[in-house]
């Protein structure tokens, strides 16, 4: 962020300080007697009166509450108190303090304060700049996948090649928390000879069974495109075939039906890469015949050649006797899922009478050549070895760098020929550190402690890890190699490049999911008992909706206030089933514009309605917690040790609402002091139930929803629409929660009170063309936290990491 900026922004921020002090003076008085008049006091004079009469109390010498003592901070030594004084605005930007029920200062005397602090502290931030340092840092899992990807475009599947990552912050590629024990180096040479043998291929390996299964809400009465026409109950998958050959193709098929009729013109048909393949109607030997309301399965087999490789396996059922019952049935029966017959699962056997390998988008990313005679064998793969170290490793390679993988071929060649010995070779280098790992390289002649830029080869690691969860594209490192990447406009131009690519969907598969926690979605199980209605097509459509929805932000470049207000959102027949929107048929999703304000933006979204709640019942607690942390980036302290959970409902008993659950819970003061402040917030959204559906009533205690309540600023909230609105209030506290974790993110590590001066010069940069989600990306690019690094101390602890080893001792 350039400086000049900065500091013309803190000018116009004193400014308003300024006004704010006046406002001190004139504004009425929280409890008694009011602070001496800003005229005839300094700001830091005044701000400390206000600490002494609403702070000190409990943040002092004696009781150091949260370990603050605000009572020894010098307001004018804002440099040597940031890290206090940081902590203090973000308390204040949430209104979190003072606590409930306690004296605090007006609105404008905060604001003030505010404008007063905020501009002091990005001052000092300028004049001492310190971009901090990341660690060693590991790839983690999803982007060693994506990394497969982008080298040998070959899709495999994270979760079965490495453990889950732990995370910090949220987020699952923080360096300090991407240790590598003992372990885990069994696990990464699993998975490269995982890698290695899937991409190379094995034209002499045995025939095996793959079971394939829908994607979870993919099998539903509603037509799948890719699968044929017409059909619905249907199935879709891509799998990649290890060798061209014969393989049998099972399709499990399924009657489900809870109805007093049987359907026995049920015809089912499969497609291979869209070519129709197997037609039920005509198959030999038909389904059995069952008697009236019995429920009947029945598997379908045939045999094709098919060549290496990917392909796409659909198949559905065209069911005339199904959509005929259908249009019979009451809206209700058809609201909770009624579905005809569906496909359960496909086997795919094979490949048997295996031929050559031949070609496969793995193996034409490897054989860049194929020698012809044995003495072309190593030269060839020299060059292989070559091309494959330069992009996993992410720079020029020397000799030194593919001795090593250049031994395990020379290994796997006299074994088994050229193919085992470049397989071989692939395992050596993602074993290798300088694939598993990020590093920045320390120029010589630096003291400890000096910043200094990162150099192209890194600064393009950053970026591609940032912006694709992956390793840069040959532009990319191309750029970087020439010594061009630091230009500004170049910089800038690969950075819309990069955001313009489809792998920047990682910035809302990664980025945008974790940030908002919805990958809790996959393990949250809704009480059947009380939500029938829950069903997988329904989890998986609120996946998808927010797939799309925070897609649109970040590949529309659109505002991310977008995020909060948006208009529209995308659907399916099942969502829209959900959601009362009319009109909408078929598995596909598309955008429709929303009459129901109470589903705009993030807020009214089921997922993190769904994400947000107990299996049983809604929590405005949870809710109120989450929006806190994620939207208005002021998250509630853990809570006191020994502080029980809610009263739950007894059976027997008058059932009570979540809002008298919870008052009772807010009689203990230290309970109230972040109660006081989550619970309105929450209870504005009580109007959604535990799945995210739309109610009037309490089902439990059979009273009307009372989305009301107040904040401790008084502002009146009486569901989604108020809160939305109060949160519009003050904009620049979403972006600036949103532009914190793309920096966390970006950068791989915990941002610290250094970093928040920075994270508001992208804010108010980023206001001039109302918060477009590119201009934050280029804010953190571009900020001193991404481009430079810092000189580590010899006497800082290293890190704990166990580097995986890749040598002639270490086989692979």
């Amino acid at each position: 962020m350039k400086r000049s900026t900065l500091v013309l922004a803190a000018l116009a921020s004193a400014a308003l300080a300024g006004i704010g002090a006046t406002a001190l003076a004139q504004g009425k008085p929280a409890a008694s007697a009011q602070t001496a008049p800003a005229a005839a006091q300094d700001p830091a004079t005044t701000y400390k009166a206000m600490f002494t009469r609403y702070c000190v109390a409990c943040h002092n010498a004696r009781t150091l509450t949260a370990g603050l003592d605000l009572g020894a901070v010098d307001l004018n030594k804002v440099p040597d108190n940031a890290e206090v004084l940081e902590k203090v605005v973000r308390k204040l930007q949430g209104r979190m303090m003072p606590p409930p029920g306690l004296p605090r200062p007006d609105e404008p005397t905060t604001e003030a304060f505010l404008a007063w602090a905020q501009t002091h502290l990005d001052q000092a931030a300028a004049k001492a700049p310190d971009p901090g340092r990341v660690v060693l840092h590991r790839l983690n899992r999803d982007e060693y996948a994506n990394a497969v990807r982008d080298l040998f475009a070959l899709e495999v599947s994270p979760a079965a090649l490495l453990p889950q990552d732990d995370t910090s912050d949220g987020f699952d590629n923080i360096a300090d928390v991407l240790q590598t024990s003992p372990v885990f180096l069994d696990q990464y040479i699993s998975a490269a000879r995982t890698v290695a043998i899937s991409a190379v291929g094995d034209a002499k390996m045995r025939p095996s069974t793959v079971v394939l299964k829908p994607a979870p809400g993919q099998s539903q009465g509603a037509h799948i495109e890719g699968t044929p026409l017409g059909a619905r109950g249907g199935f879709l998958s891509d799998p990649v075939l290890p060798a061209e050959g014969d393989y049998q193709v099972t399709i499990h098929g399924s009657k489900t039906f809870n109805y007093d009729y049987a359907m026995p013109d049920d015809r089912l048909l499969a497609t291979v890469d869209g070519k129709l393949v197997y037609d039920s109607a005509k198959d030999t030997t038909p389904p059995p015949k069952l008697p009236l309301g019995v429920a009947r399965g029945h598997d379908f087999t045939f045999k094709i050649h098919l060549t290496g490789g990917r392909h796409r396996i659909g198949a559905g059922y065209i069911t005339p006797t199904y959509h005929a019952t259908l249009t019979q049935l009451s809206p209700a029966k058809v609201s909770t899922g009624f579905m005809g017959p569906t496909v359960v699962s496909v086997d795919l056997a094979g490949p048997h009478n295996a031929v050559a390998l031949g070609h496969s988008p793995s193996r034409d990313a490897i054989f860049t050549c194929r020698p012809k005679t044995k003495a072309e064998e190593e030269p060839c793969a020299r060059k292989i070895i070559t091309a494959l170290a330069h992009r996993a490793y992410r720079r020029p390679v020397t000799e030194k760098d593919i001795e090593p993988p250049l031994r395990f071929y020379r290994s796997g060649e006299k074994a088994s020929g050229f193919e085992t010995g470049v397989q071989q070779a692939i395992m050596a280098v993602l074993v290798s550190p300088s694939f598993l790992y990020r590093t920045t390289s320390v120029p010589k002649g630096l003291q400890e402690g000096a910043a200094y830029p990162v150099s192209d080869i890194d600064l393009a690691s950053r970026l591609s890890f940032f912006l694709w969860s992956s390793i840069p594209d040959e532009a990319l490192l191309k750029t970087a190699e020439q010594g061009r990447l630091k230009q500004p406009a170049v910089l800038k131009a690969q950075v819309r490049r990069m955001l313009a690519d489809p792998r920047s969907e990682t910035l809302v598969s990664n980025f945008g999911f974790q940030w908002l926690h919805l990958e809790a979605l996959d393990t949250i199980d809704p009480d059947p008992n009380i939500f029938p209605e829950w069903d997988p097509a329904l989890r998986a459509a609120y996946k998808e909706e927010m797939r799309l929805f925070l897609g649109s932000v970040t590949h529309g470049d659109q505002s991310v206030l977008q995020w909060l207000n948006g208009d529209y959102t995308f659907v399916n027949e099942r969502l829209a089933r959900q959601y009362g929107i009319a009109g909408v048929t078929g598995n596909n999703f598309r955008r429709v514009k929303l009459a129901d304000p109470a589903r705009f933006g993030i807020l009214g979204k089921g997922a993190v309605l769904t994400t947000t709640s107990y299996a049983n019942r809604t929590s405005p607690v949870l809710r109120g917690a989450w929006l806190l942390e994620n939207v208005l980036g002021t998250p509630p302290h853990a809570p006191p040790p020994g502080v029980g959970a809610i009263t739950e409902n007894v059976d027997g008993q008058k059932a009570l609402t979540v809002r008298e659950q919870l008052a009772a819970h807010r009689k203990q003061a230290s309970c109230n002091a972040c109660h006081g402040i989550m619970d309105p917030l929450g209870l504005s959204l009580e109007n959604y139930d535990a799945i995210g559906g739309w109610r009037a009533k309490d089902r439990f205690a059979g009273e009307l929803i009372d989305a009301s309540g107040a904040t401790v600023t008084g502002d009146k909230l009486n569901g989604v629409n108020d809160l939305r609105a109060l949160i519009g209030k003050r904009p620049e506290q979403f972006v600036q929660t949103v532009t914190e974790r793309l920096m966390i993110y970006g950068l791989g590590r915990s941002i610290t009170y250094r970093d928040i001066p920075t994270v508001r010069a992208i804010v108010r940069e980023a206001k001039a063309d109302d918060y477009r989600f590119s201009d934050l990306v280029l804010g953190v690019v571009d900020s001193d936290q991404f481009r430079l690094s810092k000189v580590p101390s010899k006497a800082a602890p290293a890190a704990k990491q166990t580097v995986v080893a890749s040598n002639s001792e270490k086989q692979p």
